[in-house]
């Protein structure tokens, strides 16, 4: 009977653990429905437990507030945004790194597009709130670590050229990348228009950064 026990036990945990992950997403997606018309300031945990249908008991026992619930919106997106970085940063061997590059972008700007209210309250308050700013300044250390590793291991195979130091220039191309998908979300008459519209944009100033404008990639 112990071993049946066990099992029926184990099984528990596991739906308690599907039934956690899916409160969490609802309410993540009620947040983010919240966003698109709601300043994140003017936004309360009492609109979210509606948008949500949840009890206030059931978004206690997961956050502590809304900026912990944003907080944790921005770490699921991040996450998925550096798998897509890792189309460039773990690119096949027979992949050209400018192609793979493209395609990391190209999906980056996808998913800003799918979660561009939530990253445009990231952008304009993770300098303010406390709960944001560690999110926000941990996924850009983590992206510039490897994508900067990335760039010693193309200049060391003689892929790349060699220039500034390559995690300053992984820094300075990470914040251009994050203001330029911020400001083609905005749809207020700038060029910029389109997270998805803007990755040839994009795509020009990393090459040329990585490469040198117009440059033959010779990899291999």
């Amino acid at each position: 009977m112990a071993p049946e026990q066990g099992h029926a036990s184990a099984g528990g945990v596991r739906r308690g653990r599907e039934r956690n992950a899916d409160t969490r997403l609802q309410i993540f997606a009620a947040t983010e429905e919240l966003l698109e018309r709601v300043p994140l300031h003017d936004l309360s945990v009492a609109q979210i437990i509606e948008e949500a249908e949840i009890s206030r008991a059931t978004f206690y026992a997961y956050f502590s507030s809304k900026f912990d619930v944003v907080a944790g919106l921005l770490t699921k997106v991040t996450d998925d945004v550096y798998e897509v970085a890792r189309l460039f940063i773990e690119r096949a061997d027979d992949e050209p790194p400018d192609e793979a590059l493209q395609r990391a972008l190209e999906s980056t700007a996808r998913l800003w597009r799918t979660h561009r209210f939530a990253l445009r309250a990231a952008v304009e308050h993770w300098n303010s709130v406390d709960e944001l700013r560690t999110i926000w300044l941990a996924a850009v250390a983590r992206f510039t670590e490897a994508i900067a590793g990335e760039i010693d291991r193309q200049r060391a195979a003689g892929i790349a050229p060699g220039g500034v130091d390559g995690r300053e220039l992984t820094s300075a191309l990470l914040w251009a990348t994050e203001r330029t998908l911020y400001v083609a979300g905005l749809d207020v008459g700038s060029p910029l228009a389109g997270e998805e519209q803007v990755v040839p944009v994009l795509y020009a100033v990393w090459r040329g950064a990585l490469y040198g404008a117009g440059a033959e990639i010779r990899f291999g």
